[in-house]
């Protein structure tokens, strides 16, 4: 449950950056860093879901 806390503030401000972002360069890493944290806020919905090996 921490992880998807995390995880939503993190691309919460990656977005914010990007957005005010002018450098391309920069720009692109954050966009890098913001598909990470969208990949981890998956995996933690995924991990606590009912269905998944663990939680059975």
């Amino acid at each position: 449950m921490f992880d998807i806390f995390i995880a939503t503030q993190n691309i919460e401000r990656f977005r914010n950056l990007i957005a005010l972002e002018k450098d391309l360069e920069r720009s692109g890493v954050l966009k890098e860093l913001l598909v990470r944290e969208e990949d981890k806020l998956s995996a933690a919905h995924v991990a606590k879901s009912p269905d998944f090996p663990w939680n059975t």
